[in-house]
């Protein structure tokens, strides 16, 4: 199959063309003759105006095709601050923290977009508008993860499908006694989404959306998970409990604060901690 997926998008067309009238128009060729691109050989689907085949290399059998290397070029230099300016909306994404919190010092109202799952969805959907959006997916301490003596430290911009695979292999390592927590998490996990949703939802994002009827903020709350702030004046850690959420929607922090990390601790022996999905049915579940 071609990258650009063409073969593929006519394959679909002649296949519903032989039971939908509307495949037959949406079919470059005549569906299913001899000029369908079902039948056509693997050479007519292929330009040759891009490439001289002469100039390619016998493929090794023994060796498994490398991805480009010119795609990975950006990996080998030194990442600079970008922005984007449109009619109504300016996009920054820094590459320090130092650059993050001089922005948000900057523009206090900014928000911090990873995944775009949520705001993403109220620019498109509720019709709103956010001036200014930062980015903070190339910082370094904001994907880090560390293990620590009372947990394990993620950085706020860490996926959630990266979290998981992390917290299963320590569920998987550890005594099961610590990772009441963990095991916690993981079963929210299962009922968030889909993959493609927390492969590029981030950690933070789910924190300080401070939605009602989040799945992970709970136990977060309930396991008195330590979260660290910074800002221009300096960094401070506070505990998430049940002061964390100030009203609908709004924290304790800061205009010019950002989240920095989240300490999902261990559990401790003789310490027991319980979740249960309440609702209807899956599509009404909220987290007690």
């Amino acid at each position: 199959w071609k990258c650009c997926g063409g073969k593929v998008n006519g394959l679909g067309c002649c296949m519903a063309g032989k039971e939908n009238n509307w495949g037959q128009r949406l079919c470059e060729r005549k569906i299913n003759g001899p000029d369908c691109c079902m039948n056509a050989k693997d050479t007519a689907m292929v330009s040759s105006s891009l490439f001289n085949a002469a100039e390619f290399q016998p493929l090794d059998p023994t060796q498994e095709p490398i991805f480009p290397p010119e795609l990975l070029i950006h990996q080998n230099k030194l990442q600079k601050q970008l922005c984007f300016k449109g009619e109504r909306v300016t996009w920054f994404q820094p590459t320090t923290l130092k650059e993050l919190v001089a922005l948000k010092a900057e523009y206090p109202t900014a928000k911090l977009v990873v995944g775009n799952t949520e705001v993403g969805i109220e620019m498109r959907l509720k019709n709103m508008l956010y001036p200014v959006i930062i980015a903070p997916t190339w910082i370094p301490e904001m994907n880090a993860i560390q293990h620590t003596e009372e947990g394990i430290n993620f950085g706020a911009s860490c996926t959630l499908s990266h979290v998981e695979e992390v917290l299963r292999k320590a569920v998987a390592h550890l005594p099961s006694y610590k990772t009441e927590v963990f095991q916690a998490v993981l079963e929210q996990l299962r009922w968030f989404a889909g993959p493609q949703i927390r492969n590029v939802a981030a950690l933070g994002g789910n924190i300080m959306t401070a939605s009602p009827i989040s799945d992970l903020n709970p136990v977060f709350m309930a396991s008195g998970s330590r979260l660290t702030l910074v800002s221009n004046d300096g960094s401070r850690t506070v505990r998430m409990d049940e002061t964390f959420f100030t009203g609908y929607r709004k924290t304790i922090l800061k205009p010019e604060e950002v989240l920095l990390s989240v300490e999902i601790p261990f559990s401790r022996k003789k310490s027991h901690l319980h979740w249960r999905n309440w609702g209807k049915d899956s599509q009404e579940l909220h987290p007690i």
